[in-house]
């Protein structure tokens, strides 16, 4: 789900409590958190990091808009990839169709591992199928 302009504005207000143009990693954390209260200490330091890209121990708010801008873009890539190996638009690919998405994007001596790799972290219930969203975790 795509975020509105006037969504992240919000959480830019309400992350900038002090008003000084730029986040802490406390402040991201007290943000994220009213959203979802059980991500992890870990999960708010990889999100810091990764969109404080001049390593200034802050984000900036070009930073966080950048980033956001980014996470869309990537977001309908994803998508777009997805349903162009999604053959039968069930919403899932099975597991032909998301080898033949791994044959057509990796190397062919990576293919194994990927699938591999893949299905052991990805394929929590076992199903052999592969959801949207555990397509986005995984490559996301």
């Amino acid at each position: 789900m795509a975020l509105t302009t006037k969504q992240i504005d919000e959480f830019w207000r309400l992350a900038d409590a002090n008003n000084d143009g730029k986040l802490t990693v406390q402040e991201l954390a007290r943000a994220v958190r009213k959203y979802d209260k059980n991500v992890s200490d870990a999960a708010i330091a990889g999100m810091f990091c990764g969109v404080d890209k001049d390593q200034s121990k802050t984000i900036s708010k070009n930073e966080f808009y950048n980033d956001m801008n980014e996470r869309e873009k990537r977001s309908a890539a994803m998508e777009r990839l997805f349903k162009k190996y999604d053959k039968d638009n069930s919403n899932t690919l099975s597991r032909g169709e998301f080898i033949q998405l791994i044959k057509d994007s990796f190397k062919e001596d990576r293919v194994n591992s990927v699938v591999g790799e893949f299905l052991n972290y990805s394929d929590k219930n076992g199903d052999g199928v592969i959801t949207y969203n555990e397509f986005k975790e995984f490559f996301g």
